[in-house]
């Protein structure tokens, strides 16, 4: 190629590419936003404003009067879209706009959501009269659709009143609730049909209906968890009636092992009694184990068999105790005392033993039953003294049959020999013991009933007056110790002379514990009057209650001894 051909190529390609340069330079650039907005002036978008407020201002006067159409919801939809497009257009954060805005749109969406809304109460109604009918599918399919549209009209119509979260909860129980509701009703009916069953004592019928009943309700449970038709409480009823019905059969056996025991025991056959009740616990924790529901199923029931068997099982070695006891109660009521260690010590080990042995007791054996065993043993070298002593004292009393009465005040030397104490004042063996409270009296009269085999008690005030007799023509001072002839000490007993009864010492010398009956209980006097008291008092019998727990030095007692077994 020659240098002309290539300078007429190179100057041809210069002249393409600055065209080409001069094109681009030449053309319109892209418009950016800014130049967008900056063709609407201020003076544009007010007119937005000014058109929506005139439309609101209008929809405002025709909802005023009730004439609101379609045409004018048309129009506030441009009312609203007006405002959307000046806001946005702006950029405006003005309240007062926005609020206009929110205001409108709430509006709106009220107009729009209201069909929505009727029809969602109107399949409501249609629902509930449905369910009133029994016709629970429909109704569930009803609840469905309100369900489903008042859930559009919550995600559609946000600002409107028609929004209702809890509205859409509600449908969606009652929903649960009618899915739920036939298997229900069909659990109510196997209970009532098993009710009936039970009554009638078609056992087989009763235990299938029920068995069913919990099986229904144990489904509903498992589909319908969040509905009221859940009912543990009804459940455990139902299971615990079929268990009772299982249970039925044992619960049978149980009450005639109980029943022989009851015959056993009554023949003081102890040990089948027992025999009885051990099988009974046996069928009882089957029960318990195998029905645990059952109204008959009872932890505490067979505990308390247990116990009644060990309290029956008991009863055989507790009889032989009483019966030896009782052999030895004779021997000292008839004052034959020669066997009475032996057998004392031999009753204090089976005893001590007994009470070892059963530890929930029985009531068959007494509590004190070793104590007054101990203190016969402790005495027992001394009981013929003391019978002596005591049988040598003993008056009849006129009016009492195989009753008597220690013809003295008690002394000090017999209460201590008893007592193994003496709370006397004035100390002497043969004085009259003093400062003596009621329950030491009767502790004393307990003590001697047991080395007696007798009873043995304080007297009366009737008694008392009746062993008095007449005091006619008597000498007050030669048959007490008063305060004219005392020194206004107490003085030894039986050192007086005894009234036309030959008791010594009812009047003066210590005033004498005696027992007051009357309609409203027990209560407890010194009466008599002592040796500080004047002899014309003496002639009213004296009478002052006595106090729990008060002593006098001046307050003694005697006893009465019964001619008949102290048990």
């Amino acid at each position: 190629m020659s240098v002309a051909k290539i300078i007429y190529v190179f100057l041809i390609s210069a002249v393409v590419l600055g065209g080409a340069y001069l094109l681009t330079i030449m053309q319109p650039g892209p418009q950016s936003s800014a130049a967008t907005s900056s063709i609407e002036t201020v003076e544009d978008t007010s007119a937005y404003l000014r058109e929506a407020e005139n439309i609101e201002n209008q929809f405002a006067k025709r909802k005023e009067i009730g004439a609101v159409d379609e045409k004018d919801v048309a129009d506030l939809r441009r009312a609203v879209a007006l405002r959307e497009k000046y806001i946005s257009i702006t950029g405006s954060t003005d309240r007062l706009q926005n609020n206009r805005l929110l205001k409108s749109q709430t509006l709106l969406q009220n107009i729009d959501a209201k069909s929505f809304y009727d029809t969602v109460t109107d399949f409501q109604k249609r629902a509930e009269a449905a369910d009133e009918a029994g016709l629970i599918a429909q109704a569930a399919d009803l609840y469905n659709k309100a369900y489903e549209l008042q859930n559009k009209i919550n995600s559609d119509f946000p600002l409107s009143e028609y929004k209702s979260i809890s509205r859409t909860a509600d449908f969606e129980r009652r929903r649960r609730m009618m899915s739920a509701k036939p298997l229900y009703e069909e659990s109510l009916a196997l209970e009532r049909e098993g009710d009936k069953a039970n009554e009638e004592k078609r056992w087989a019928d009763a235990q299938s209906a029920y068995q069913s009943a919990v099986e229904k309700i144990v489904k509903i449970s498992i589909e319908h968890p969040n509905t009221p038709y859940v009912d543990f409480a009804r459940k455990q009823r139902i299971e615990g009636a079929l268990d009772s019905l299982r249970s039925a059969p044992l619960e049978g056996d149980l009450k005639k092992l109980l029943s022989d025991a009851d015959e056993a025991e009554k023949k003081a056959d102890y040990m089948q009694a027992a025999e009885y009740l051990s099988d009974a616990a046996q069928m009882q924790a089957r029960i318990n184990k195998l029905f645990p529901k059952s109204i008959t199923a009872s932890e505490e029931r067979a505990k308390e068999i247990l116990r009644r068997r060990d309290r029956v099982f008991s009863s055989r070695f507790g009889k032989e105790i009483l019966d030896q006891k009782d052999a030895m109660d004779k021997l000292l009521f008839e004052g034959k005392y020669s066997d009475i260690a032996e057998i004392s010590s031999n009753l204090i080990r089976k005893t001590e033993q007994f009470k070892k042995d059963f530890k929930e007791g029985s009531s068959i054996v007494p509590e004190d039953l070793a104590l007054e065993l101990r203190y016969i043993n402790y005495m027992v070298r001394e009981l013929p003294e003391i019978s002596d002593i005591v049988k040598s004292r003993l008056k009849p009393v006129a009016g009492y049959d195989k009753i008597y009465m220690y013809s003295t005040e008690i002394p000090q030397s017999l209460y201590s020999k008893i007592m193994q104490d003496n709370p006397s004042r004035s100390k002497g063996d043969d004085l009259p013991v003093d400062s003596v409270t009621f329950e030491e009296a009767e502790k004393f009269c307990k003590r001697l009933s047991w080395l007696f085999g007798k009873k043995v008690s304080l007297p009366d005030i009737e008694m008392t007056k009746k062993a008095l007799g007449s005091l006619k023509y008597v000498d007050i001072n030669a048959i007490s110790w008063n305060i004219s002839n005392s020194s206004e000490k107490t003085q030894a007993v039986g050192t007086k002379k005894p009234n036309d009864g030959g008791f010594c010492d009812l009047l003066g010398n210590v005033s004498e514990i005696v027992v007051v009956r009357a309609s409203d209980g027990v209560s407890y006097a010194a009466v008599g009057g002592n040796a500080q008291t004047a002899t014309d008092s003496l002639l009213d019998f004296p009478e002052t209650p006595i106090k729990e727990h008060s002593r006098s030095r001046m307050t003694g007692f005697r006893i009465i001894v019964e001619e008949k077994p102290a048990q």
